[in-house]
């Protein structure tokens, strides 16, 4: 047999199975599960609308699993599980992420935002989103989505409608400097704790209060244990998307690029939901029986005056905190309206 035709023929089996390879890899399904500790809330419309977005435009190579409530273990836990890459995608406030980088906690700097919408924008803006979105690079984290949901409240056991209310009171914060800063101010002791040990942390007294929103308070029915919150809306509690970067990195160009954009899409499409959601969720708590309380306008001044410093005095000492807040209020002041 000639040699030329055993080099066409060889040519062609290698095409054929590069061919068929090409097409078995784009055959398989890539599993995303995604996680996140709230359920029936702004974080777990925006699970259903990247689920709906992801596998209608991989035509189903992407197989989106939603595991709300901290199915997939509590925040430490899905931290862990995302840089190990056992957990594809997982949700949370950044400030949780202040142990893999101080600079998540900035967010959380209380008299920044004007309201969600503005936060929104913040975080999307080119020059932070270039900064902040990268901060997991180097540690498997990879940020494909960022929002600012709700302000941020209190809820009590026992009503608490002054400052003064609030001193002493244990009070579950997040993990970062910047939180307990906030409460040093309020005279409070911040006690950081996962969300899934919160209420019982309140109902064996560990705890006094907690801090979050309502739009956390109300699906997992805290009224029924404290029926008091306190508004402050010093701030916002903003909520980040990591994919864990070894993931990513084994899907396939096209899949990683749908997982990144469509991700970044369903922050957009979650706005108006999340404009709603506060609303009704206040609405939702008083029909169950749960109280509202705001404090006095002048208290409030003041608390606003006091906690606009937190964010300065926390990054005073550390240059690279103090270069990542001047960026983020550079952005903040870009995009408000």
């Amino acid at each position: 047999m000639p040699k030329a035709f055993l080099a066409l023929a060889s040519s062609a089996v290698v095409g054929l199975l590069t061919l068929f390879a090409a097409n078995l890899a784009a055959s398989q399904t890539a599993v995303m599960k995604v996680g996140g500790p709230t359920i029936n809330d702004t974080t777990h419309n925006w699970m259903k609308i990247v689920e709906r977005r992801v596998e209608a435009r991989s035509n189903g190579r992407i197989d989106v699993q939603l595991y709300p409530a901290s199915q997939l273990g509590a925040i430490p836990r899905m931290i862990e599980g995302t840089q190990l890459g056992t957990i594809e995608v997982s949700i949370m406030p950044p400030d949780f992420l202040a142990g893999v980088d101080p600079r998540y906690s900035l967010p959380a700097a209380p008299g920044i935002f004007s309201d969600v919408s503005h936060g929104y924008r913040t975080m999307h803006d080119p020059a932070f989103k270039k900064l902040f979105w990268g901060l997991g690079d180097q540690k498997n984290l990879w940020t494909i989505g960022m929002t600012c949901d709700t302000p941020t409240t209190y809820v009590f056991r026992r009503p608490v409608t002054t400052l003064a209310n609030f001193k002493g009171k244990k009070i579950r914060i997040f993990a970062s400097p910047m939180e307990r800063e906030t409460m040093r101010r309020l005279g409070g002791t911040g006690v950081p704790m996962p969300l899934s040990e919160v209420l019982p942390g309140l109902d064996r007294g560990i705890v006094d209060g907690a801090k979050g929103t309502v739009t956390v308070f109300l699906p997992f029915k805290y009224y029924d244990l404290a029926k008091h919150i306190t508004r402050t809306d010093e701030g916002l509690i903003c909520v980040i998307k990591n994919a864990s970067w070894m993931w990513m990195e084994k899907l396939p160009s096209d899949l990683r690029t749908i997982v990144a954009e469509e991700a970044v899409a369903a922050d957009e499409e979650n706005m108006p939901f999340i404009l709603e959601f506060l609303d009704k969720s206040y609405a939702a708590w008083r029909a169950n029986g749960g109280e509202i309380h705001d404090l006095p306008a002048a208290e409030r001044r003041a608390l606003m005056a006091d906690l606009s410093k937190v964010g300065d005095a926390v990054v005073a000492n550390n240059e690279r905190m103090k270069e990542a807040y001047e960026l983020m209020k550079a952005a903040a002041t870009r995009t408000r309206r």
